[in-house]
């Protein structure tokens, strides 16, 4: 099987293609242009490898938590692709790509103090002082690679969905600065 897989959800983009056993990608800091520089990624990662998207048995996406703009870049962009080619997509979160599968409790800064934590499979936001003491692995959503995000795509594989959903752990800061 060869799974197309996406990271969009930090400043840090990546576009891995994933089999059994091997892996390829681009692993590129786009700042805030992944709406920009996702779609020519994708075509330069499938024609440095002789492939073409009719080629992709499925696609993989990271549904955060993360940037609310880069998820919803990256989730579209696959959920589009997948509806496209009549094919399945893997979902994997934030803490997947970081390899957080050999952590007990990961934590992913979410700014103004606060830090996306994954504790025993489940997602919450807690405020940096309440981690004080815990034994927790503080993650750069940053620094993926082709690997993380393949070993993602493979820890994953055996759940497939139609659509991918985002995971928003919190509002994003337009809904808590909405004027009423």
């Amino acid at each position: 099987m060869r799974v197309l897989a996406v990271d969009t959800q930090s400043k840090v983009m990546a576009v891995v293609i994933v089999t059994e056993d091997s892996e390829v990608g681009l692993v590129v800091n786009a700042g805030v242009t992944h709406s920009q520089t996702l779609m020519p990624t994708i075509d330069k990662v499938l024609g440095d490898n002789g492939l073409s998207i009719e080629d992709i048995d499925a696609y993989a996406v990271d549904v955060g938590p993360g940037s609310f703009t880069g998820i919803r870049i990256g989730v579209n962009t696959v959920n589009a692709l997948a509806y496209a080619t009549s094919k399945r997509v893997v979902e994997f979160d934030a803490f997947d790509a970081n390899e957080l599968k050999y952590l007990t409790v990961g934590a992913i800064d979410c700014k103004h103090g606060n830090y996306y934590v994954k504790r025993d499979g489940l997602l919450s936001v807690e405020r940096g002082d309440s981690l004080q003491g815990a034994e927790v692995v503080y993650l750069d959503p940053t620094r993926i690679s082709v690997q993380s995000i393949a070993d993602a795509v493979r820890a994953n594989i055996s759940t497939t969905v139609e659509q991918a959903v985002p995971k928003y752990v919190r509002e994003s800061e337009a809904e808590r600065n909405i004027c009423v």
